[in-house]
């Protein structure tokens, strides 16, 4: 099934509509009514292998803030609809990646908490007309509503035009691989790890019939998961504390709530 997202938002200053697919060649229509951001958007398409389309009608006679920062807000919610329950994805990655004499670290987490990171020395505050600080309030607004944890750090570079290219082409390609379904991560069934029980022997046990598991104390990891497995039910009081002490336990009520397959050994 095709990972798909149509988003269609209108405020006192943009109304904009946006279709995505993460499942496709590259190929999009941008008309934002900013030349550089289409020309951002396009590679954004094309390096990440996206399919995009986003028309958007703003106040582009104040500036391009407004139109850049909804854009953004778009984009992001976009990515979080077309992942669903993200059953599968890679979730990380980072890219290194050269634009002529700039260099651009990516390193993404697609971790439900949503936030970005910069390093960022651009040296203009144009490119054109447009001004370069909106790629940082861009990258803000899409890491929020994505719920994607989002690190850029520009390792070189004198070109502000380069520069900005190289994240918007850096952070396509790492959010590529990390929404990237990897089929085999899909069939995982957590072993939650919070400092009680005999690990080993219980991952064993379970490889021995034929059982995909992965031991982890990740929140995100364990709310993704189908089935979860919680070990050390034996000693009730000292995993209650232990669970706590990690807040795991507010996630395991909250999926044993949601009807989700749990087993206690």
């Amino acid at each position: 099934m095709m990972r798909t997202s149509e988003i269609k938002r209108t405020t006192g200053e943009t109304d904009i509509s946006l279709k995505l697919c993460l499942d496709g060649t590259g190929s999009s229509v941008c008309q934002t009514g900013c030349g550089f951001l289409d020309h951002m958007l396009t590679l954004f398409s094309k390096h990440g292998r996206f399919d995009l389309e986003v028309r958007c009608s703003g106040d582009t006679y104040v500036d391009y803030h407004h139109t850049t920062e909804d854009i953004g807000i778009c984009l992001g919610s976009a990515f979080a609809d077309a992942l669903g329950d993200k059953k599968g994805i890679t979730r990380y990655s980072s890219v290194i990646l050269p634009m002529d004499e700039a260099l651009i670290l990516s390193a993404v987490d697609i971790s439900g908490r949503g936030g970005f990171y910069p390093q960022l020395d651009i040296p203009t505050e144009k490119v054109g007309n447009f001004d370069t600080e909106l790629c940082e309030e861009f990258f803000v607004a899409f890491s929020r509503n994505s719920g994607v944890t989002l690190h850029v750090r520009q390792m070189a570079g004198m070109n502000s035009h380069h520069i900005i290219e190289g994240v918007f082409k850096a952070v396509a390609r790492s959010m590529k691989d990390a929404v990237a379904v990897v089929e085999r991560f899909s069939e995982e069934i957590p072993v939650i790890d919070y400092g009680v029980g005999n690990m080993f022997s219980l991952c064993s046990s379970l490889k021995y019939i034929g059982a995909d598991v992965t031991v982890t104390s990740d929140a995100g990891q364990i709310r993704k998961a189908d089935r979860i497995i919680l070990p050390g039910v034996g000693a009730f009081a000292d995993a209650i504390d232990k669970l706590r002490s990690k807040g795991l336990d507010k996630v395991i009520k909250e999926e044993a709530a949601a009807g989700k397959d749990m087993m206690g050994i």
